[in-house]
């Protein structure tokens, strides 16, 4: 019984080590920015508590602005690592 469980516990270990490897280095998508700026202990959630839907509206603007915004100066910074800045500022355009 060992010889089997030990190989089926290694097969089913290794994946999803490298799994949690691979998305470390990965910048948020539109939609996980979207549901930490709607999430249970944000604002957004408190403004739709007490009855503020347009305050609410604007909170979710207003976070995902800036986390949009944080992605892409991280998205920066790997570029101007790798090339000139020339090239970097070309291709990203920021405001």
């Amino acid at each position: 019984m060992r010889k089997v469980l030990i190989p089926v516990l290694f097969v089913l270990a290794i994946p999803s080590s490298v799994d949690a490897f691979w998305f470390k280095d990965k910048p948020l998508t539109y939609n996980q920015i979207a549901k930490k700026c709607t999430g249970r202990k944000s604002k957004w959630v408190e403004y739709n508590k007490i009855g503020f839907p347009q305050s609410a509206k604007n909170y979710l603007r207003v976070c995902i602005d800036e986390e949009v915004e944080k992605v892409r100066q991280v998205k920066l910074n790997k570029c101007l690592e790798k090339n000139k800045k020339n090239i970097c500022l070309a291709s990203f355009k920021l405001d």
